[in-house]
Formats: C-alpha cells, sequence, structure tokens
C-alpha cells in the first residue's frame, strides 16, 4: 500500500510538472494556475499518507487530510475563475479547515477512524462533485459530450474517496495501509483517473483556445471583407488629364468631353457646389461690383 501512495505521489508530482510546463509555454487562462497547484498539493497529501506510521499522526493523518481537501478547493477556484462562475468561491475555503478539526478531534478525543476516513472522504467529494456539475452544465466548451465526459472524470475522482470512506465506515478494524481488494482498486484507479483529470484540464484550455481562434478568424474575415467593400468604393484620379484651354472640358477615356466637375463626380467621391468668383463676377456684372 504504500507502494502506491509512493507511486501516486510520484504521478501527481509529474502531472504538476507536465501542468507548469504548459503554463510556461503555451496560452492559458485564468484559472490554469490553480489546477497546477492543485496537482502539486495533491502529490504532497499522497506523499504524507505514504509515511502513515512512520510519521507523526498529525502529519499522516491531519494535514495529509486536509491537503487532499484543500487541492480539491484549489482546482474547484481554478474552475470557477476558468468559466468565469460568478460567485463567491472563497466559503469553499472553509471546508479544508472543518476537515482539520472534525478529523483532529475524531482521531484524538473520540477515536473513531472509520469516521475520521468517511468524513475526510465526504468533504473532499463535495467540492469534486459540485465542480463537475459547473463543467457538465457549462456551455461554451465545444460539443456537449465533451463536457460530459470531462464532469464524469472529476466525478469518478471524487466518488474514489467517498467509496474508501465507506467502505472504512463498514469495516471493522479498518486501516488505510490494509491491503485489501477494495483499498487497492481505489488507488489502482486514481493512478488512471488522475492523469485523465489532468488530460481534461489540457482539453477544457486546448477548446478555449480553438474557440478563441475560431471567433479571431471570423472577425478577420469580416474585417478583411469590409476593407475589400471599402477598396472597390474608393476611386481616385491619376495621370494626365485632357483639358481644353479655353472650356475647361475634360476628355475621358471613350474620347468624349464632359464638364471638369461631371469628370471628378464620375471618378471620386467629391461633389461640386455653385459660386462665383470675384474675377468673374467684375467682369460679368460690372456695374454691381463698383458698387
Amino acid at each position: 500500500m504504500r507502494l502506491l501512495f509512493a507511486t501516486l505521489m510520484l504521478v501527481e508530482a509529474f502531472l504538476a510538472l507536465a501542468l507548469l510546463f504548459v503554463q510556461r509555454t503555451r496560452r492559458v487562462y485564468p484559472g490554469f494556475g490553480l489546477w497546477t497547484l492543485g496537482e502539486t498539493l495533491t502529490a504532497m497529501a499522497y506523499l504524507l499518507f505514504a509515511l502513515r506510521g512512520r510519521a507523526p499522526d498529525w502529519v499522516s493523518m491531519v494535514a495529509a487530510n486536509t491537503l487532499l481537501n484543500l487541492s480539491t478547493i484549489v482546482r474547484l477556484h481554478g474552475t470557477y475563475r476558468f468559466l468565469d462562475v460568478r460567485r463567491p468561491v472563497w466559503p469553499w475555503y472553509a471546508v479544508p479547515v472543518l476537515s482539520a478539526v472534525v478529523v483532529a478531534f475524531l482521531h484524538y478525543a473520540v477515536h473513531l477512524p472509520p469516521w475520521r476516513t468517511f468524513t475526510a472522504g465526504l468533504l473532499t467529494a463535495a467540492p469534486a462533485f459540485h465542480m463537475a456539475g459547473l463543467v457538465i452544465r457549462r456551455r461554451g466548451l465545444g460539443h456537449r459530450r465533451f463536457s460530459v465526459v470531462i464532469g464524469a472524470v472529476i466525478a469518478a475522482l471524487g466518488s474514489l474517496v467517498l467509496v474508501q470512506g465507506t467502505f472504512a465506515l463498514l469495516s471493522p478494524g479498518y486501516s488505510l495501509l490494509q491491503a485489501t481488494a477494495l483499498q487497492q482498486g481505489t488507488l489502482l484507479a486514481a493512478v488512471v483517473l488522475h492523469p485523465a483529470l489532468t488530460m481534461a484540464f489540457l482539453m477544457l484550455n486546448a477548446a478555449r483556445v480553438e474557440g478563441d481562434l475560431a471567433a479571431a478568424q471570423t472577425g478577420l474575415q469580416s474585417t478583411i471583407a469590409d476593407l475589400q467593400r471599402a477598396l472597390a468604393e474608393v476611386k481616385t484620379l491619376k495621370g494626365l488629364l485632357p483639358i481644353c484651354a479655353r472650356c475647361k472640358k475634360v476628355r475621358d477615356d471613350a474620347g468624349y468631353w464632359t464638364q471638369i466637375e461631371v469628370f471628378v463626380s464620375d471618378r471620386s467621391e467629391a461633389e461640386f457646389s455653385h459660386g462665383i468668383c470675384p474675377d468673374c463676377a467684375r467682369q460679368l456684372y460690372p456695374d454691381l461690383m463698383d458698387h
């Protein structure tokens, strides 16, 4: 059993390093760092479980269960941030404190190991089930089945600790290091499910990156279309314009002579209004201009 707990610790440490690598080298979203921290806390908890009987009880029992519970809360906090859930997550942080107090009381005050294990498992499973529900209900994570599968993995991990706690409650003389088939089966299942959970977090992040890229591509295509329409509407005048020295008509490409204002209006966005300059006014209306 110690070997299984040590294996779980190594697996969790490796997964934490993998998440940290992705966090440092890839685009990640709010909450991803908390998922990495949650993996680290889980590795520490399994290390303390492996030291059961060789380390003080407050370390291998109270601290280990508290760390395992806290790791679930930290992952839940990360999921809140990742999914942009606008509900307070801080009340959940009272659960690890409650777990530490209850586990210490059931061990030192009344000495009820089965109830200690069951209570610790229940307090760890509750936030896991809540996190699974958030992922399953939340939209914007891609295909519906994708969210359901990830939520099922999270719920399965929560179920493992609850099953172990229930087994402890129903088994006289229960011990964490007792090498029963159920104990070994739950730990082996954890060895499989923890990497699956890490893959779920990576897939959630990748799905969001893919969605943002698709939205950016759509926006870019829309911008390109707008620019193409604008370019199609732009009309410019360039080159030599043949213009009459007397009447100022302009000859177009077809050889027709048109008024300069008509020529310019047809080939640009300019519009003309008519008036008369002072020089022309003096020539045409000298009597009026003299006054």
